[in-house]
Order: structure tokens, then sequence, then C-alpha cells
């Protein structure tokens, strides 16, 4: 397991009633997080204040993997230049010496001239700033696009039992026998698929016959909401790390205790709708 740090920059995430957790708090989190034998931090640049809240509490406890902003294409060639000022910045910020990976935030950025952002990027690679290069994914259709030109050494991807489309596509498959490292995120789809199943209709109502059969799966799966989710991923034998952001060491802690068990999630159960899988879609 990956700690997502979202949180603790940010008011992050559908099911956060909470906002952002305070130092102490976010102490904790890490605390426990170090207790509980997780290794490696994911960030961002974009994720508010979480690298200087990292690299306050850290205390070179974790391994970080950090992704870099969206460079604006109108700016492009100006942008480009600047990638390596910007893994400084997040050297500086989490006070590391090295990063454990280094990841585009958005692959629109390779849309114009993504060689020269690629060359940067591995060029960041052979002197040692980063460990490994690779991108953060929404889509699979991106990969149809990108993957042959750029071979990453990590792909982060959405992975949860309602989003399945990396798998359907059969991209899952494909990124492992290349040898890419997988990384899952969006396991519990923002802490939607853990609320209650009244607060999901209301969230997503033209979504009720999904909700129901959820609902009869996890009585039928005899556990939780959260074990179901985590079964499910720990199914998939190509997947290899899970990012897990919280907004509490509570919540931690429940995900840490939970006994989950590999468990096979019916396909009907997963959905193309975008405004329901993609967060970004959300109002």
């Amino acid at each position: 397991m990956i700690l997502g740090t979202a949180q603790l920059g940010l008011n992050y995430g559908i099911s956060n009633n909470t906002g952002q957790p305070s130092r102490d708090q976010s102490y904790e989190i890490l605390e426990m997080a170090h207790n509980a034998g997780v290794k490696i931090l994911d960030t961002a640049f974009a994720y508010g204040n979480a690298e200087k809240v990292i690299g306050e509490l850290n205390g070179n406890r974790f391994k970080i993997i950090s992704k870099l902003p969206d460079l604006s294409n109108n700016e492009f060639q100006k942008n480009c230049k600047k990638i390596s000022t910007f893994i400084s910045k997040s050297l500086e910020n989490t006070k590391q010496e090295h990063l454990h990976a280094y990841l585009l935030h958005s692959l629109d950025n390779l849309k114009n001239g993504g060689e020269l952002v690629w060359k940067q990027l591995r060029d960041l690679k052979n002197q040692g700033l980063t460990k490994k290069i690779g991108y953060s994914l929404y889509s699979p259709k991106q990969l149809d696009i990108y993957f042959d030109q750029y071979k990453p050494d990590i792909v982060q991807i959405p992975m949860n039992i309602l989003d399945r489309e990396f798998q359907k596509s059969g991209w899952l498959k494909k990124l492992k026998d290349n040898g890419v490292e997988i990384h899952v995120r969006s396991v519990f789809l923002q802490g939607l698929l853990l609320m209650s199943y009244e607060e999901q209709i209301l969230k997503f109502p033209m979504h009720k016959n999904t909700w129901e059969l959820f609902r009869n799966e996890l009585k039928e799966f005899g556990g939780t909401a959260l074990d179901y989710s985590l079964g499910f991923i720990k199914g998939l034998e190509e997947i290899d790390e899970m990012v897990i952001g919280v907004n509490s060491a509570y919540e931690l802690k429940e995900i840490v205790s939970s006994e989950s068990k590999i468990c096979s999630v019916p396909i009907e159960l997963s959905i193309s709708d975008p405004k329901l899988i993609y967060p970004f879609n959300w109002n």
C-alpha cells in the first residue's frame, strides 16, 4: 500500500466532511502509516501544501512519488524548460535528495512536443534526481495514443469495482506484459463506494440500479464495502500497489485492519459513464 497525500494539502474527497487535517492530525496519519509498514507516499505539486507537510513531518521514513504540474500548452516551450525547476522545488519541499518516482500529472502535456518533455524526464532519471518516471492516467484511450512512444517505468491508473476500463480494454495485462509497474488509485472512488446506499443514490440518482446491485452484492459477500473494494483489487494479479488516501488516522486504521480477502466482482457492476467514474466530472 502507498499512502496518497492529496488530503494532507487540500480539502479533498466527496466523503470528506472534516476538511484538511491539521498538522498534528497529519503527523498522526504519517506515524500510523509508518508503523503499519507503509514505505511510499504519493503526492504532487498540485496538492496544495502537501509536499511541504511531508517535508516537515516525514523524517525520511518514506520514499516519495511526486508529479509534475500541468504545463500550459500556450507556453509549452517556456514551461518545458522549467521541468528541472519543478522537480527541484518538489525535492526542496519534501526535503529529499531524490524522488522514488516523478510522474506526469497530465498526459495532455505530451500532445505538442512530447519528445522534449519525455527527454527531460529521462534526463532527470539519468541525473539521479528520480529513480523512475511515468505518468498518471484517466482512460486507457490515452495509452492507445502515447504508450508505444513513451514507455514508462510506472503508471498510476484509476481502478475500482465500478471503474474497470483498464481491465476491460486489455491494457492492464498489456502493461504488465511490458514490465510496467502498475499503481492503482481511486480504489474507493474518493470514498463514494464507502457511503451508505441512501447517500449514493442522493449523490448519483441516475445510477440507482447500480447502487441497488452494489448493495445486493455486498449482502451476498457478507462483508463491508471497504473489504469488498480492497478484496477486488487484491484479486488483480497485475496490480503492484494501491494508492489510498485518508482523511484521518482512524480511517487509515480501518483500512490497515481490514481482513479483506480476494474476491471476484461481477462485470455487471462495472460501468463506463464518465460522469460517475471520473471525479473531475462531478459537480
